[in-house]
């Protein structure tokens, strides 16, 4: 008989993404990043008490207490820092100031890349940041010595963690092996600054020197060479509004699963995969969580998509994946979309919980599964007095106008600007 394990000696594992830091806007406010919220959560992981801090849970039929415990493990889900167009001295700034607050925190840092940060593939390994390390992985985490995977372990169940882009239709279809590119391409365009303009001034200047007199010997070479001067920066003015008319996962459900299905096809031949596993993710930018592959352990009726995508899981075998996908911490546009702010994953040997952070009251809340599955089925359920759904997200320490922006937008739990005076 195998002992029963310890819970004190099981991991803790709090797992965020998307911070996007150093992304700016063109907005009065300048920027959309949100390093104050970012650093208050890390704040408050830092000062977690050795008793840890006590959260009201609803399982679906009762109020209960979780204790939040000390973390020894602070999982980074990828895009932290914006690496595709942000300038680096924003980069820079914002790096600096939430990681010395990161640095405070107790704990093994992990970070794994994302598809904005996917150029530090080059840095990867283990780097000093406060009492305990920071550790740059892969796109997957936690992988053996030998490149294979190897889901990690917490009470009863197991993980793995990535940042989602696998999943993407876009970086894996239509841009193929090309979208690392990307990278490089912003690294030329921070280099050269506001002075890549003076190459376009030039570039225009060649163009019409190649128009009116042809026979110039070097205007081919000009109007074929100066854009390699300019048009990184132009990307990087332009990249991430481009970039929502390509399409891509961002708040968008089916193709998120959708290509989850072509990804998890491949991951589940892995030796390391066990029959039941929980794969936390990110980059989608919103709040998601669905079991697949077997039979419910929710009295609920699927979708009709989820129930197809469930059919093509069990025709792969009889592994079967739990999908854990959290939102960014990102402000600004998204929010007419339906985009979250400030939800966490977090594990321990009790089991695994979405927490929401209120960015006003700086404490964190919870945020049922069965709160997520109902947006997709009844959103409305959470503004009607009769389901009694706005009751129960009170008791949990959900903030009013959070209640209310649930129920009103399918498939979200938008974040709201709360001025310092305004009263729940």
């Amino acid at each position: 008989m195998n002992p029963t394990p310890d819970p004190a000696k099981e991991p803790v594992v709090y797992a965020i993404g998307d911070t996007h830091l150093g992304l700016r806007g063109w907005g009065p406010k300048g920027h959309r990043e949100r390093p104050l919220l970012v650093a208050d959560f890390f704040r408050w992981l830092s000062a977690l008490p050795e008793e840890g801090h006590p959260l009201t849970v609803w399982d679906g039929h009762t109020m209960s207490t979780r204790v939040l415990r000390r973390p020894d493990r602070l999982i980074l889900l990828g895009d932290i820092l914006e690496l595709w167009e942000a300038e680096n001295q924003a980069i820079l700034f914002s790096a600096v100031t939430v990681g010395s607050v990161l640095a405070r925190v107790p704990c093994e840092k992990i970070y794994v890349l994302g598809n904005h940060d996917n150029i530090l593939q080059a840095v990867t390994g283990m780097y000093p940041l406060g009492m305990e390390n920071l550790e740059v992985v892969g796109e997957t985490y936690p992988m053996s010595e030998t490149g294979e995977i190897w889901p990690l372990r917490i009470g009863d169940r197991e993980y793995v963690f990535i940042h989602g882009h696998q999943f993407d239709p876009v970086l894996h279809g239509r841009l193929g092996k090309f979208w690392p590119l990307l990278a490089p391409v912003r690294q030329a365009g921070a280099a050269l600054g506001n002075y890549a303009w003076v190459f376009f001034g030039l570039w225009v200047a060649a163009l019409i020197v190649h128009v009116l007199y042809q026979s110039w010997p070097v205007d081919w070479l000009a109007v074929l060479g100066l854009p390699l001067f300019w048009f990184p920066r132009l990307y990087m003015r332009l990249g991430w509004r481009s970039w929502r008319l390509i399409g891509g996962l961002r708040y968008n459900r089916d193709l998120a699963l959708k290509g989850f299905v072509k990804w998890w096809a491949k991951m589940r031949e892995s030796k390391g995969i066990p029959k039941d596993v929980g794969i936390v993710f990110g980059h989608t930018h919103y709040l998601d969580w669905l079991e697949l592959g077997g039979e419910k352990r929710y009295d609920r009726t699927m979708q009709p998509f989820e129930a197809r995508l469930n059919e093509s899981v069990m025709r792969l075998g009889d592994k079967r994946p739990t999908l854990y996908n959290v939102s960014s911490w990102l402000e600004g546009g998204g929010e007419r979309r339906g985009v979250e702010v400030a939800t966490a994953f977090y594990a321990d040997a009790e089991g695994p919980l979405f927490i929401g952070w209120d960015w006003r009251q700086r404490h964190p809340f919870h945020v049922p599964f069965d709160f997520v599955e109902k947006r997709w089925d009844d959103p409305l359920a959470f503004v009607r007095e009769d389901s009694g759904m706005g009751a129960i997200a009170r008791q949990l320490g959900w903030p009013r106008e959070m209640i209310r922006k649930w129920g009103e937008s399918r498939g979200s739990l938008l974040r709201v600007r709360q001025s310092k005076g305004r009263s729940r």
